[in-house]
């Protein structure tokens, strides 16, 4: 019946939300000492990114990040990333097209003490990541962020993969999270 049905999905999103606050706090406490214990300039690739903007951003506390999707934008889009940038704690945001399908952002962000630092967001959209490598990447990144398998990494051809992995830097980290 309707109302169980709609008790059974409230209840399902509220377990959602909770997951996803406390995955959001492990990584705070967990991953981000680890990752970036000092603050330093890394950059961030990730790979069908989708709206999953600020994760990473929280998770690495890098000053540059590349994000890709294989999803057409547009402005209104890209206006809709911006507002989630904005509602996550992000301020000064300047948002400069390049093209149609590709954003940079630069914006202030707060560090986990508190201190606000520069940040910038390149995002590429309607870009397919096993074919395409950002020019921002070009001289090398620090972290892969990937949703779960990167771009299906498992079934990817020995050139996706080689494409994907080739400009992580020595000592460079592959963070997976799960799709929540």
């Amino acid at each position: 019946d309707l109302p169980t049905l709609v008790s059974n999905v409230v209840n399902n999103v509220a377990e959602q939300v909770a997951w996803r606050e406390l995955y959001d706090q492990l990584i705070q406490t967990r991953i981000l000492p680890h990752i970036n214990p000092e603050g330093k300039p890394l950059t961030v690739y990730y790979p069908g990114a989708g709206a999953d903007i600020i994760r990473p951003i929280r998770a690495t506390a890098a000053t540059r990040y590349v994000y890709l999707d294989e999803v057409h934008m547009g402005l209104r889009g890209f206006d809709h990333l911006e507002r989630l940038f904005r509602d996550s704690g992000a301020v000064d945001i300047k948002m400069v097209l390049r093209d149609s399908e590709t954003a940079v952002y630069s914006f202030k962000y707060p560090r986990s003490d508190g201190l606000l630092v520069p940040r910038e967001v390149v995002y590429y959209a309607a870009k397919d990541a096993r074919s395409f490598l950002p020019a921002e990447l070009h001289l090398g990144y620090d972290v892969l962020f990937a949703h779960h398998s990167p771009v299906g990494l498992v079934s990817a051809s020995a050139e996706e993969i080689e494409l994907l992995l080739s400009n992580l830097r020595p000592g460079g980290y592959i963070f997976e999270t799960p799709i929540i």
